[in-house]
């Protein structure tokens, strides 16, 4: 069921869903029922599905753990493609936080990308060590080059 949303119920669509493309595997796309329905559901592409643009809203991409993409494709399903078993993801890492560029905004002060700092929350790992500063969950198997060595992407 995916729970609830922290706003406690569907909120509208955020973001454009004309823009930003079904195109790659591991684009992570919110669930809906049709326009204006979103809630605390998402998926996680296993491959390109253009069929979905203009009606899921594209949010981010996977940086890493293509591994554990892998193992949730060959999780055994049945009716509507649900999964047998329970699958729980127990902790995120969160590379650039729209929201706390927002908030920046609206305090009066530049972006961190305009000052030239890292553009992370707080809960990002720590550049090249594979922990990450919050709770040490998921970040702990992800081994980051510092983020001057990183290839920069295009951005969603």
């Amino acid at each position: 069921s995916g729970g609830e949303s922290c706003w406690g119920g569907v909120f509208p669509t955020e973001a454009d869903t004309s823009r930003a493309r079904h195109d790659a595997r591991g684009k992570l796309c919110m669930a809906n029922s049709g326009p204006d329905t979103n809630g605390s559901q998402f998926f996680v592409l296993f491959r390109p599905a253009k069929h979905l643009d203009g009606k899921h809203t594209v949010f981010g991409s996977l940086v890493g753990g293509m591994d554990v993409l892998r193992a949730l494709e060959l999780v055994e399903t049945g009716d509507k493609d649900k999964p047998r078993r329970t699958i729980a993801i127990d902790g995120i890492d969160i590379h650039k936080d729209p929201f706390w560029e927002d908030a920046a905004l609206a305090a009066g002060e530049a972006p961190a990308a305009a000052k030239g700092q890292p553009t992370a929350s707080p809960a990002a790992p720590a550049a090249g060590t594979g922990q990450a500063a919050g709770s040490g969950s998921v970040g702990r198997y992800l081994q980051l080059e510092p983020a001057a060595k990183r290839p920069r992407g295009p951005g969603l």
